[in-house]
């Protein structure tokens, strides 16, 4: 589990961490991994701090989204941080973010600091496919306010954009992704014909993309993320608002889309 961490536990000094530098701004390629504090207990539960992310920003910073278990190792992405130069004016002083690996006994590594034509902002984690990891980022690639949808290998960390949103009708700021027979589903929360939103599909292997439903007004805004059942022929999400059916008034809604 994720409280064996016996090398940090029984080390009685900081342990040394090798990072990739990647082509980053920053100098240092080695990360100094204090001794783990004591667990802090409560309700029967027992927690312990795996890594904590430097404020320099080179390891990245606001991580989120869902950590992905891949043969025993996690994978996930940060919001900001990565290259701070030469790619500041175009993701801001903060960066792009980051895609890491942080093995169970703590062990932690960059894996890819994103370049805004990559994409900037990964949204809401990662998800595997055939060895590989794929996600999404929210804004960058061709468009300020675009986004991508990228795929990573997670021997190399080589990064490879399968697509880039807001070029036409495909849809703006996309969340993140399933996979569903071997293919990436997800939404956008804006673009489409009425810039309302789009569920889309994407082929990992062909690199190509298409929307399968564009929303309207009446149905407002999809939020991030989709669900499938079994069988993998229907999709359900929800919208923040939008049109209610039988109900006059409603604050959300819960949709269901046949593939």
């Amino acid at each position: 589990g994720l409280v064996g961490c016996s090398q940090i536990a029984n080390n009685p000094g900081p342990l040394p961490v090798s990072l990739p530098n990647g082509g980053s701004s920053f100098s240092s390629t080695e990360r100094l991994l204090q001794p783990r504090p004591a667990p802090q207990q409560g309700s029967g539960a027992t927690e312990h701090i795996l890594y904590s992310f430097p404020s320099d920003l080179g390891d990245g910073s606001y991580p989120n989204g869902t950590l992905l278990d891949m043969n025993g190792t996690l994978y996930g992405s940060t919001y900001r941080g990565g290259h701070l130069a030469p790619f500041r004016e175009a993701c801001s002083q903060f960066g792009c973010g980051t895609i890491f690996r942080i093995s169970e006994d703590g062990g932690f590594n960059v894996l890819h600091r994103l370049r805004a034509d990559e994409g900037s902002s990964p949204s809401d984690g990662l998800v595997a496919l055939n060895g590989a990891l794929y996600g999404t980022a929210i804004y960058g690639g061709r468009m300020v306010l675009g986004g991508t949808a990228f795929k990573v290998d997670p021997s190399t960390g080589a990064l490879t954009v399968l697509h880039y949103f807001g070029l036409g009708h495909d849809g703006d700021e996309p969340g993140n992704v399933i996979v569903v027979e071997g293919l990436l589903y997800g939404v956008t929360q804006f673009g489409g014909t009425s810039d309302a939103g789009t569920v889309f599909e994407i082929n990992p292997t062909r690199r190509a993309e298409r929307v399968i439903y564009n929303f309207t007004d009446r149905e407002d805004r999809p939020t991030a993320g989709l669900a499938a059942n079994p069988g993998g022929g229907t999709l359900y999400g929800v919208t923040t608002s939008g049109d209610c059916g039988n109900v006059s008034d409603c604050s959300g809604t819960v949709y269901e889309l046949n593939r």
